[in-house]
């Protein structure tokens, strides 16, 4: 792992998508706050929106500096990144996807290894590498700790396992004992798209405040291309705060 870059300040940070981000981030600051005020709500309240609303759109800025960085770095882009913007400490982390396991290829022990990188202890990793296992083969055998059609049925949901590849990775959602947070954790070490990984990088900002506490996070996918009109392409967006 390289060392981190600090760039600073974040003013003189020129890009063309930078601007318009930074010009929303103000916008959404005046209208949270201008609610904030009319509802009679309290300046201690008005002023978590405004907190709420810098660090969500920090979040997006970083993205897109972590974006221009891929663009002029091709070659070599630095892994980590780190800026501060509205006082809020923003760390932005580039991962080619080819660098992902390709969650539809590897094979259960794979997978548990990969999941419990991912920090999930070895017990939970075992269970959930069956089931993302069965969730996507064509038999309706269950694993040993996996679980089929009958499991589903049985804890009421209204489907079984698919018996398809996982065309995303918010489906594993659907898999049961799977979360928004276990998802969360599973982005940074997974992909659907390694065959084609190509030039698509995951480009994931963090915010943190002056307390160095994490209050979003924001991850992109990016495929770049050789237009000079169109140099990139977000293939997918992902927030959660």
């Amino acid at each position: 792992m390289s060392s981190r870059h600090h760039i600073a300040p974040f003013r003189k940070l020129r890009g063309i998508v930078l601007p318009s981000v930074l010009w929303i981030t103000v916008l959404t600051i005046v209208v949270a706050v201008n609610y904030a005020t009319s509802v009679g709500t309290s300046t201690r309240a008005a002023d978590n929106i405004k907190m709420a609303a810098l660090a969500r759109y920090d979040a997006i800025s970083g993205v897109y500096v972590g974006i221009e960085h891929l663009l002029a770095n091709r070659a070599n882009p630095d892994p980590n990144l780190q800026l501060e913007i509205n006082g809020n400490s923003v760390e932005i982390e580039i991962r080619h996807e080819a660098q992902k396991t390709g969650i539809n290829a590897a094979g259960s022990d794979e997978l548990h290894l990969r999941l419990v990188e991912a920090g999930l202890d070895i017990g939970t990793a075992r269970v959930l590498a069956a089931r993302i296992v069965d969730w996507r083969d064509r038999d309706h055998d269950a694993q040993a700790r996996g679980m089929e059609d009958a499991g589903y049925f049985a804890d009421g949901k209204p489907y079984g396992a698919k018996d398809r590849p996982i065309a995303d990775l918010v489906e594993l959602g659907l898999i049961m004992d799977i979360d928004r947070h276990v998802i969360e954790k599973l982005s940074d070490y997974f992909t659907v798209s390694s065959r084609t990984a190509g030039s698509r990088y995951s480009v994931t900002a963090r915010t943190r405040d002056a307390q160095g506490n994490q209050s979003h996070i924001t991850r992109a996918v990016v495929h770049l291309g050789t237009r000079r009109n169109r140099p990139y392409q977000i293939i997918k967006w992902q927030q959660n705060g």
